[in-house]
């Protein structure tokens, strides 16, 4: 494994506005010191690549840091490690419901299960069953539409993609995740902006997860920090050319979120305008009917008050040899002969702000679609991104260290298992874990850093004890390295 030591979090304020407490940092630290958890492409629980344990806290005068330590695979055997790793963490955190809890979860669920019913943690307690929502609230779907779409306003929002009956909550249908799966986060951008349209439009519809049922009292709604923006945008459709227009996806965009191209088809229809766009997926997908999962939005304007007056979105399912035939068209040659699922729908007229708000949030992870609806610049954005840049760990400026007289304190607080240390008797041990190979043979050792140390605690009364020989070495590197020292004591 390759390991290389990272920032994970600090308490500054962030770009959305949060601001996470030292408590919170130690808490997390406190959650992944020990076993870790899979560090993950693109948020997606699906594509696990690394993982990350907590090693300690940097407390400084204006700001507290959680510092991590990332492992990175550099053979074969290191990415059947890390997947191995992956599937224990998925089953112990997500499918390892207490008895306590699993009773709870059925008792208020309170109707028959199948065989296959299989209870999880998403941030919730809850089961997952064919067609449990379908069973538990019949009444619910008497009026929806011919796709399987409810309308917005029959039902009680609790959360983005979260819905309140009672003590129970229902979700929106999972292709709202990443790669389409449970153990993603919803799309939180886009379904709030879809349940505000709804409160002013009243034909808003969305399609539920049928076989998902949580317990509202334990739901904790998610977090997730990559920074999204939207551009601003030129507000006139009519500029915008009839035909197909391709834009494909870059490096980047194809390694962390999957997308190949993203394509948008305008031509005529029934006297109205409308648009086809759709994304093409490289992300290969599992326990799913098809091998690929691509998003696909359509759309009808007005031509006389150039405002669109229907919008929906729905995923578009490819085997793997129809994305293959697909990857060599473009979206007006693509028959309908495709798996499809329709999730979400708009109807009346809608500002042309929020139509393209709802455009670019579907498409979350994309900047294809904000780019071809006449962005302009965020020169502020760009400013940011252009001033960040790479530090080489071997060749840090010595000034970045440097402590001058007013400054504080700055120190590093980290766990260390107990267990290793029960053997020590002494009140101050010296415990060497460094080693340096001269003249073929292999030594611990101590900076002499560590002499001036001893000093200070000879002129205090206080011994510092030690069970190994150690030599003492200068490497006149400008960085002093103190050893670990063990304060064992009644507490």
């Amino acid at each position: 494994m390759k390991i290389e030591i990272i920032s994970l979090n600090d308490d500054l304020l962030n770009r959305k506005d949060i601001k996470f407490s030292i408590e919170t940092l130690e808490s997390s630290l406190h959650q992944i010191w020990k076993e870790g958890i899979p560090s993950c492409i693109s948020h997606d629980l699906k594509r696990p690549f690394a993982w990350i344990k907590g090693m300690g806290l940097l407390l400084e005068p204006d700001i507290c840091t959680l510092i991590g330590q990332i492992n990175k695979p550099e053979c074969v055997e290191d990415i059947e490690e890390i997947k191995k790793k992956h599937e224990e963490y998925i089953g112990q955190i997500h499918f390892n419901l207490s008895e306590e809890k699993l009773q709870i979860v059925i008792d208020k669920v309170s109707i028959e299960l199948t065989e296959e019913a299989k209870f999880c943690n998403f941030g919730f307690d809850g089961v997952i069953d064919k067609n449990i929502v379908l069973r538990k609230f019949p009444k619910l779907f008497n009026s929806q539409d011919k796709k399987g779409l409810i309308s917005l306003k029959n039902l009680n929002y609790y959360a983005p993609g979260v819905f309140e009956i009672g003590e129970l909550i229902i979700f929106a249908h999972h292709y709202f995740r990443r790669s389409l799966s449970r153990l993603n986060n919803y799309n939180d951008d886009f379904l709030t902006k879809l349940y505000e349209i709804s409160k002013v439009n009243s034909e808003v519809k969305i399609a539920l997860d049928l076989d998902l049922i949580g317990l509202k009292s334990t739901y904790k709604n998610p977090l997730e920090f990559e920074y999204w923006w939207g551009p601003k945008f030129d507000n006139d459709i009519s500029k915008i050319n009839s035909g197909v227009t391709c834009h494909e996806a870059e490096g980047n965009l194809k390694f962390f979120h999957g997308i190949e191209r993203t394509e948008f088809f305008w031509y005529e229809q029934d006297g109205k305008y409308a648009l086809e766009c759709e994304e093409i997926s490289n992300q290969k997908l599992d326990q799913h009917d098809f091998n690929y999962g691509c998003r696909y939005v359509h759309s009808m304007v007005d031509k006389e008050s150039k405002l669109p007056i229907h919008l929906d979105g729905a995923i578009r399912g490819y085997s793997s040899g129809d994305i293959l035939k697909r990857l060599e068209i473009d979206i007006s040659k693509q028959g309908r002969n495709l798996s499809y699922q329709k999730l979400w729908r708009v109807d009346g007229e809608i500002k042309i702000l929020e139509w393209k708000e709802l455009i670019c949030h579907f498409y979350r992870d994309n900047t294809l679609p904000g780019e071809y609806l006449h962005p302009i610049v965020n020169d502020e954005i760009t400013s940011d991104l252009n001033r960040s840049q790479n530090v080489n760990i071997e060749n840090v400026n010595e000034e970045l260290f440097d402590i001058n007289q007013g400054d504080g304190v700055r120190c590093f607080v980290s766990y260390k298992e107990k267990d290793e240390y029960e053997n020590f008797t002494n009140k101050f041990n010296l415990i060497v874990n460094d080693l340096v190979n001269v003249d073929n043979k292999t030594t611990f050792y101590v900076e002499n850093c560590f002499c001036e140390l001893e000093k200070l605690f000879r002129l205090e009364n206080k011994k510092i004890s030690y069970k190994q020989d150690y030599s003492i070495y200068t490497f006149e590197d400008t960085v002093d390295n103190y050893p670990l020292i063990y304060h064992s004591g009644d507490k």
